[in-house]
């Protein structure tokens, strides 16, 4: 098509130079949508809703039973009560209503995981109830409250077994109540100041997708995220040898680091479940083996990632030796 479409051009080109002095053709009007509609017989407005007259039944489209919501503080529910007749009221509130029997509703839900929704749906001779279950991810589920200090022990970052060469810095970040005095507390009494890093509080993937509002993509910005860096530093109980892979240990509870958020007389206070271990200077070095293999294959590889479960990026021969200089998880 492309190659066609060029010589065409290239002889609208030609024949206007050959005519030279002559004058241009008319411009042809472009007719309007209007006129445009009329001339076809059909009409640009979408078709009227067909009217439904059928025996009353309420009916959930959306969300479905097992989907669960990222929402900050309300949601849009819509679905059929089977007649354009019905009076259909979620949580007290009239929903609108179609004459096909699809109606629409936009309510408030309160701070919980699993919430039951109220629909109410009337006709003159008939009624129906329905208590509808809506899930949602509460982003407080894990906050511990003491007063007027929190802190979000879900948010905490990293956690689990973490490796490190003695110059490289850890970064920890934690979600705690806005203009608190946070702090990482080690076991022997040293504490590591996290400060406040603002930002956007997170817009939702749903309120991207559906709503039309562009004022709800400005978010205020918050200053409940604390970050901070530590070096050369072991936290929490020994994770044991970095390599070979080390079986699980148990750790002492007296070990572990804890975070505290302080806003007056108030501490929030949380274990950090993360366990750093300290590399010496002795340099580490591993061989990467096929285990699946088992010997079998000569040419077997091993997948090399930059992080767990990321986009695979190298792979490497069995055989492969290389300087180990951390590990996490």
């Amino acid at each position: 098509m492309v190659p066609r479409v060029g010589v065409a051009l290239a002889t609208t080109s030609l024949l206007t130079v050959a005519c030279g002095g002559s004058a241009a053709p008319p411009a042809v009007p472009v007719p309007s949508n209007r006129i445009l509609a009329e001339s076809l017989g059909t009409s640009l407005a979408l078709p009227p809703v067909p009217v439904v007259r059928g025996p009353l039944g309420l009916h959930v489209a959306y969300p479905p039973p097992d989907a669960v919501l990222q929402i900050r503080d309300s949601s849009f529910l819509f679905g059929t009560a089977g007649t354009g007749e019905a009076k259909v009221t979620v949580e007290g509130q009239p929903a609108r209503v179609w004459p096909n029997g699809a109606w629409l509703a936009y309510v408030a839900l309160p701070t919980d995981s699993l919430v039951q929704i109220h629909i109410d749906a009337r006709t003159a001779s008939d009624s129906a109830v329905l208590d509808y279950p809506v899930r949602r991810v509460v982003p407080d589920a894990g906050r511990l409250t003491v007063g007027a200090a929190w802190v979000d022990t879900l948010s905490l970052a990293p956690s689990g077994r973490v490796w490190l060469g003695q110059g490289e810095y850890l970064t920890l970040s934690v979600r705690a109540a806005e203009g608190a005095q946070v702090r990482l507390r080690l076991s022997d009494g040293t504490s590591v100041p996290l400060t406040p890093q603002p930002g956007a509080l997170e817009v939702t993937a749903g309120v991207r997708a559906f709503d039309r509002d562009t004022a709800r993509l400005r978010t205020p910005v918050v200053r409940d995220r604390y970050v901070g860096l530590l070096r050369g530093r072991a936290v929490g109980p020994d994770p044991g040898d970095m390599l070979p892979l080390p079986f699980a240990l148990v750790p002492v509870d007296t070990a572990w680091a804890t975070v505290e958020a302080i806003v007056g007389a108030d501490t929030a206070r949380a274990r950090w479940p993360v366990q750093v271990a300290v590399l010496d200077s002795m340099p580490l070095v591993a061989e990467l083996t096929d285990d699946t293999a088992q010997g079998t294959v000569p040419d077997s590889l091993t997948v090399g990632r930059a992080v767990p479960g990321g986009t695979y990026a190298w792979f490497f021969p069995s055989g492969t030796r290389a300087a180990v200089t951390g590990r996490r998880g």
